[in-house]
């Protein structure tokens, strides 16, 4: 493992009464080779893990998801459309198997979308909740977009986003499917 780690574990052995839990997150964490090894110290330390995902490595997350406590889960789109959301050229067939071991695992997790209106019209949010329904998911977090903090120039150039498009309306429909939605 790179230096840099050696100095993380010391920063960690010297909170391990002060923090209760560590949350690998990214970019998308699981792409590092190392993960396995630090979420096994964070937890050997005694601490609770989470990760934050997109789902991209479903072997390394697999090879995790006993250890971790936590998953926040990055659902983007309907599945035929996940290649206009994401970056990389990954096989959705990864992602999916990735939603689908987090769902059979006993590990806690939260599903959750950031809604660009430029990407996202309130068909694609129906279409999302009867999937999520199908997957007997009833719990799903929609996040308005913002621009602040936002790294992708691509993404900051699309249309402004309209956060109405999360309407009450629409909200009650998701709830059909989800009846557990946050919006944030």
């Amino acid at each position: 493992m790179a230096p840099q780690w050696a100095e993380v574990v010391a920063f960690l052995e010297q909170r391990q009464q002060l923090l209760d839990a560590i949350v690998f997150s990214g970019g998308e964490p699981t792409i590092d080779p190392h993960l396995p090894t630090a979420v096994a110290t964070a937890k050997d330390l005694g601490f609770k893990v989470g990760l934050h995902t997109t789902g991209a490595y479903p072997r390394r997350l697999k090879s995790i998801l006993p250890l971790l406590d936590w998953v926040g889960f990055d659902f983007k789109t309907r599945w035929e459309d996940y290649h206009e959301v994401i970056v990389h050229a990954q096989p959705v067939a990864m992602v999916q198997d990735s939603l689908q071991a987090l769902i059979a695992s006993n590990c806690d997790y939260e599903i959750r979308t950031t809604v660009h209106s430029a990407l996202h019209d309130a068909a694609d949010l129906l279409a999302m909740a009867e999937f999520l329904h199908s997957q007997n998911i009833e719990a799903w977090v929609l996040q308005n977009f913002r621009a602040e903090g936002c790294i992708d120039d691509q993404l900051i150039q699309l249309q402004p986003h309209d956060p109405t498009l999360i309407s009450p309306a629409l909200k009650e429909k998701i709830k059909t499917y989800v009846p557990k939605l946050i919006v944030r």
